[in-house]
Protein backbone atom coordinates (compact mmCIF):
# COMPACT_ATOMS: atom_id res chain seq x y z
CA UNK A 1 0.00 0.00 0.00
CA UNK A 2 1.60 3.20 -1.13
CA UNK A 3 0.18 6.69 -0.83
CA UNK A 4 1.77 8.77 -3.51
CA UNK A 5 0.06 12.01 -2.66
CA UNK A 6 -1.88 13.28 0.32
CA UNK A 7 -4.95 15.44 -0.33
CA UNK A 8 -5.09 19.14 0.38
CA UNK A 9 -7.10 19.82 3.51
CA UNK A 10 -9.68 22.52 4.16
CA UNK A 11 -8.80 25.26 6.67
CA UNK A 12 -11.55 27.31 8.33
CA UNK A 13 -10.98 31.01 8.86
CA UNK A 14 -7.66 31.16 7.03
CA UNK A 15 -6.30 33.47 4.35
CA UNK A 16 -6.07 30.30 2.21
CA UNK A 17 -8.91 27.78 1.98
CA UNK A 18 -6.66 24.71 1.78
CA UNK A 19 -3.31 23.53 3.16
CA UNK A 20 -1.05 20.92 1.58
CA UNK A 21 -0.27 17.87 3.74
CA UNK A 22 3.02 16.01 4.13
CA UNK A 23 4.10 12.71 5.62
CA UNK A 24 7.73 11.69 6.11
CA UNK A 25 9.08 8.14 5.97
CA UNK A 26 6.17 6.23 4.51
CA UNK A 27 8.25 3.05 4.26
CA UNK A 28 7.79 0.45 6.98
CA UNK A 29 9.40 -2.92 7.69
CA UNK A 30 7.21 -6.02 7.87
CA UNK A 31 7.85 -9.75 7.76
CA UNK A 32 8.65 -11.13 4.30
CA UNK A 33 5.49 -12.08 2.43
CA UNK A 34 3.24 -9.74 4.44
CA UNK A 35 3.89 -6.54 2.46
CA UNK A 36 0.89 -7.16 0.18
CA UNK A 37 -1.38 -7.53 3.25
CA UNK A 38 -0.76 -3.96 4.44
CA UNK A 39 -3.73 -1.61 4.33
CA UNK A 40 -3.19 2.13 4.63
CA UNK A 41 -5.59 4.54 6.33
CA UNK A 42 -5.51 8.32 6.68
CA UNK A 43 -6.85 9.73 9.95
CA UNK A 44 -7.65 13.46 9.84
CA UNK A 45 -9.95 15.70 11.87
CA UNK A 46 -13.18 16.99 10.30
CA UNK A 47 -11.55 20.39 9.75
CA UNK A 48 -8.63 22.59 10.70
CA UNK A 49 -8.95 26.08 12.14
CA UNK A 50 -6.48 28.80 11.18
CA UNK A 51 -3.81 29.64 12.09
CA UNK A 52 -1.91 26.56 10.92
CA UNK A 53 1.90 26.46 11.03
CA UNK A 54 4.09 24.48 8.66
CA UNK A 55 5.00 21.28 10.48
CA UNK A 56 1.92 21.23 12.76
CA UNK A 57 0.75 17.62 13.24
CA UNK A 58 -2.76 17.43 11.78
CA UNK A 59 -3.35 13.69 11.49
CA UNK A 60 -1.90 10.20 11.10
CA UNK A 61 -1.09 7.74 8.35
CA UNK A 62 -1.91 4.29 9.76
CA UNK A 63 -0.59 0.98 8.40
CA UNK A 64 -2.50 -2.18 9.35
CA UNK A 65 -2.31 -5.89 8.68
CA UNK A 66 -5.78 -7.17 9.50
CA UNK A 67 -6.80 -5.44 12.73
CA UNK A 68 -3.20 -4.96 13.91
CA UNK A 69 -1.64 -1.52 13.56
CA UNK A 70 1.94 -2.16 12.41
CA UNK A 71 3.04 1.47 12.04
CA UNK A 72 1.84 5.06 12.27
CA UNK A 73 3.33 8.20 10.75
CA UNK A 74 2.45 11.82 11.50
CA UNK A 75 0.76 13.89 8.81
CA UNK A 76 1.83 17.52 9.01
CA UNK A 77 0.84 20.81 7.43
CA UNK A 78 3.08 21.62 4.48
CA UNK A 79 2.78 25.39 4.83
CA UNK A 80 1.61 28.22 7.07
CA UNK A 81 -1.98 29.43 6.81
CA UNK A 82 -2.58 32.67 8.69
CA UNK A 83 -5.88 33.46 10.34
CA UNK A 84 -8.04 35.82 8.30
CA UNK A 85 -8.42 39.19 9.98
CA UNK A 86 -11.80 40.82 9.51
Amino acid sequence: SEISELPEFRVKGGVKKYVGLECQAQEILVAKGKEKMIETYISLPENLEAPVKCGDVVGKLIFKIGEEVVAEREITAGEDVRKMEF
